[in-house]
């Protein structure tokens, strides 16, 4: 009675593994999934730092380019003025 009892846990543990396996999935699968989905992580990680730093950069041009439109702005407002002196100048003592 008892090696009846045993064969017949044995079979119900081999139907248990059997089916345990068989619905394992795919560990070197995932692995190798988790893997790439890391190096893809890192690259996407760098191309927006590279993408950052051009942005930066960007910036930098942008300041640099506003304030060169002010001092422009700056010297064509004394550029005027001093233009109109001169023909202030040039009207008061009548040379055209």
């Amino acid at each position: 009675m008892q090696l009846r009892n045993l064969r017949h846990q044995r079979e119900q543990l081999k139907q248990e593994v059997e089916g345990n396996r068989s619905a394992l999935p795919d560990i070197l699968g995932l692995k190798r999934k988790a893997e790439q989905m890391q190096s893809r992580a890192q690259e996407l990680a760098q191309q927006a730092e590279e993408a950052r730093q051009h942005a930066d950069s960007a910036y930098q041009d942008l300041a640099s380019a506003q304030e060169q439109a002010k001092k422009t702005s700056s010297a064509e407002g004394e550029l005027q003025q001093v233009e109109q002196e001169l023909k202030e100048a040039r009207s008061e003592l009548r040379i055209d």
